[in-house]
């Protein structure tokens, strides 16, 4: 079966807290009542993907200011959609399903997954 995968690119600083992130929600150090930081996590991952598949080629396209200024709109509306959702849910997780989030950050970042030789 294939896989395809959706890439954006993300800041050093924005990946280093998915790692991060990550490690400190697999070793306990960050359980369901200490969510905040996860969520805010998840909600910049969400923008950088926005920004880099709606606003990047607003610009590119040389859209009017309207235009750009909807597609604005629409990402900081999902993005505070997004928190919301993510403040109510995250905190309810078991502390296995919280684990579980860490393995959903670790394959949107796509850690430890082996380099593709070059051809």
């Amino acid at each position: 079966m294939t896989h395809y995968h959706l890439n954006a690119p993300l800041t050093a600083d924005l990946g280093s807290r998915v790692v991060s992130t990550s490690a400190a929600i697999r070793s306990g150090k960050i359980g369901p009542s200490q969510s905040d930081p996860v969520s805010d996590l998840i909600v910049d991952l969400t923008d950088a993907a926005m920004r880099h598949f709606f606003v990047r080629p607003a610009e590119v396209f040389k859209l009017g200011l309207a235009s750009r200024g909807i597609i604005d709109l629409g990402v900081r509306s999902t993005n505070k959609t997004i928190r919301m959702a993510l403040k109510q849910i995250l905190p309810r997780l078991s502390p296995e399903q919280f684990r579980q989030v860490a393995d959903y950050l670790d394959e949107a970042l796509e850690i430890n997954k082996p380099q593709r030789k070059p051809e």
